[in-house]
């Protein structure tokens, strides 16, 4: 049976390719996003628009974990955090892949 929930969200485990010299690392983080309806959806450009990847990522990322500061400290979910997050282009496009493989694999699965 399908159950509708007023506001769903699911965590996901976020995996951002970070170039290094000849190759990649692969790095993670947690991210916990609220799932949008499609007409929210369809009012971003998610293909290369910036601003629109932003503004739907502001919109869409309700917390994250499992991120560290260049001492190691884990640091806590904030509006800067995320901020951070997603002007960093390869944990942007990774957020922004995240969402829509989890949203995709949902709606298959229904």
């Amino acid at each position: 049976m399908f159950k509708i929930e007023k506001e769903p969200k699911f965590w996901a485990e976020v995996k951002v390719l970070t170039p290094i010299d000849d190759g990649h690392r692969e790095d993670s983080f947690r991210a916990r996003f609220k799932v949008q309806p499609a007409e929210t959806v369809e009012q971003f450009d998610l293909g290369m628009n910036g601003e629109d990847m932003a503004e739907f990522l502001r919109t869409t990322v309700v917390d994250l974990s499992d991120i560290q500061d260049d001492d190691g400290k884990a640091l806590p979910f904030s509006p800067e955090l995320l901020n951070t997050m997603i002007g960093n282009y390869g944990a942007r496009l990774a957020m922004i892949n995240t969402y829509a493989a989890a949203v995709a694999k949902a709606r298959a699965g229904n």
